[in-house]
């Protein structure tokens, strides 16, 4: 018996039959997979943005509340503590001006020590952060402004806290040793006729740091918050940095 094989036979209207169902599947899946990338897309942009925006542009510590001040009795106990030494005072202010503002620093003193921890728990919940800002606005508005006589006075950080003012380098020298008690490295900045603090802290936002991960600290300004300094001040030309 002979057989021939069977052939399916295609009419041109059956053969554009199958072309249009072949290209509409394809169409079909195309769009699918366009869109699945669109709402890949879009939920990378958002987590790229909220990254970005809570990075720069957010304070991601907590805020000090009740800094206590000058008045307050426990720091008022710990001044009255403070019995300085005449002649190690004038064998300091014979140092030359950058070992001396290195050596009040990192100058050690429990009453110091117990000072920074005393304003950053007392302040705060939350060590990180927290506690410079809080210590920043203790000695900005606790330790009063007053000029020095002609001649450059440099005062120990238990001087400018017994006297309860300084000028911008006694400040300046207290507001660095208190950091430095807590753990935060400190620098000077000497620009004409003036000198401030860079505290260097990489957990602040991006918009707080004024030079890598350095944070600027005027605690002369009464204006400044806690990462600022007066415009002039940060783009003057630097004389030192200690």
């Amino acid at each position: 018996m002979n057989s021939q094989p069977i052939k399916e036979q295609f009419s041109e209207e059956n053969l554009d039959k199958y072309i249009e169902v072949g290209d509409s599947q394809s169409s079909e899946t195309s769009n699918k997979g366009n869109i699945l990338f669109k709402i890949f897309v879009s939920i990378c942009l958002f987590f790229i943005v909220i990254g970005f925006y809570s990075t720069f542009f957010i304070d991601s510590f907590d805020k000090p509340k009740d800094v206590p001040m000058l008045n307050d009795p426990h720091i008022s106990y710990l001044i009255e503590q403070i019995q300085l030494d005449e002649t190690k005072l004038k064998e300091e202010k014979e140092m030359d001006i950058v070992l001396l503002l290195n050596y009040y620093k990192n100058y050690q003193d429990y009453r110091l020590k117990a000072l920074a921890d005393y304003i950053s728990t007392k302040s705060c919940r939350d060590y990180e952060g927290c506690a410079a800002q809080a210590i920043y606005l203790f000695v900005r508005d606790s330790i009063s402004y007053i000029p020095d006589p002609k001649e450059e006075y440099f005062e120990n950080p238990l001087e400018v806290l017994i006297s309860g003012a300084a000028d911008c380098d006694g400040k300046s020298i207290l507001l660095a040793n208190l950091l430095q008690q807590i753990g935060i490295e400190t620098r000077f900045i000497l620009i004409k006729g003036h000198i401030y603090v860079n505290a260097y802290m990489p957990e602040l936002p991006f918009t707080k740091k004024t030079e890598g991960n350095w944070i600027a600290l005027d605690p002369t300004c009464k204006n400044c918050e806690f990462g600022e300094v007066p415009y002039s001040n940060v783009y003057n030309q630097r004389e030192i940095i200690i």
